[in-house]
């Protein structure tokens, strides 16, 4: 005990909150963090949970709906916003704060590179869109300017925090800011495919008339032109596409046809692509 502050592990924390026994806690981690303790207005002293920060470098579209998204999942306890752009920035923190009524509290703070002291999460979704007509490598040499000029700043801040790259080319940036940091490669996160995989995936149920939760499927490689869908282990709910497909039309098959015993003009095949495979699909309806 030293002054205010104590070194207290995470079951002791929760133990002093819930007066649980130990054996009871679930033991998430052995790490011991530094907390401070409190006192009530009984004078009763508790355990001060440690707030999570995560900071958004960049208040764009991608910037903005990534605050928008912390706050909705209830992930930190404070948000801070930085931007070039204050003004757009304090504009944005503005509008997320109005929403606050309907989500859980927290803060939201507009505040500068040099300012992301203590922060566990610092997600870069800042550089220039892509202009018509405009190649990726013009774009990859614009934005690695900016975060050459942008990096030493943020790691002088913070350097113990976990950095998820958002912004474009993702690839690039994302090795670029392992390289010139000096960072632990666990430390930086960029969010490759998950954005083309999720396309890939809604398309997919589109297309076959499922929940997209239930379709898996995966585009891997680089961020951009030469990535690539895997086709062959795409599957929804466990049966490979080509399966599926099949089973799906099996299924409409033998619908149609119950149906069509009472109305058969109207349900009857309506291309010779379509009897063929009628045809052959009948003998194992009946």
């Amino acid at each position: 005990m030293n002054g205010n502050i104590a070194i207290v592990s995470r079951n002791e924390q929760a133990e002093r909150k819930t007066n649980f026994p130990r054996s009871w806690l679930v033991n998430q981690d052995h790490h011991e963090k530094k907390v401070e303790i409190k006192h009530d207005c009984d004078g009763r002293p508790f355990v001060a949970p440690r707030r999570t920060r995560v900071a958004v470098i960049g208040t764009g579209n991608v910037g903005a709906t990534c605050a928008y998204g912390l706050l909705m999942n209830a992930v930190a306890n404070d948000v801070i916003l930085v931007d070039v752009n204050r003004d757009k920035a304090q504009g944005e923190a503005m509008d997320l704060e109005h929403a606050l009524p309907f989500m859980c509290p927290s803060r939201i703070l507009v505040s500068e590179l040099d300012d992301c002291i203590d922060c566990d999460v610092v997600v870069v979704t800042a550089g220039a869109g892509r202009k018509p007509g405009e190649s990726r490598l013009d774009l990859a040499k614009k934005n690695a300017a900016m975060f050459r000029e942008m990096i030493p700043r943020i790691t002088r801040a913070n350097s113990r925090a976990i950095f998820v790259i958002a912004s474009n080319p993702v690839d690039v940036l994302t090795y670029l800011m392992v390289r010139e940091s000096g960072l632990a490669p666990r430390q930086v996160i960029g969010s490759g495919t998950i954005l083309d995989t999720a396309r890939f995936r809604a398309l997919l149920s589109q297309h076959f008339g499922v929940d997209p939760r239930s379709v898996h499927a995966h585009i891997i490689g680089e961020h951009g032109d030469t990535e690539v869908p895997v086709w062959s282990l795409a599957n929804i709910g466990g049966m490979r596409l080509h399966g599926f497909a099949r089973h799906a039309a099996y299924a409409s098959t033998k619908r149609r046809w119950t149906v069509s015993l009472s109305e058969p003009a109207t349900l009857a095949p309506r291309s010779s692509s379509e009897k063929v495979l009628l045809s052959m699909q009948l003998r194992q309806v009946w």
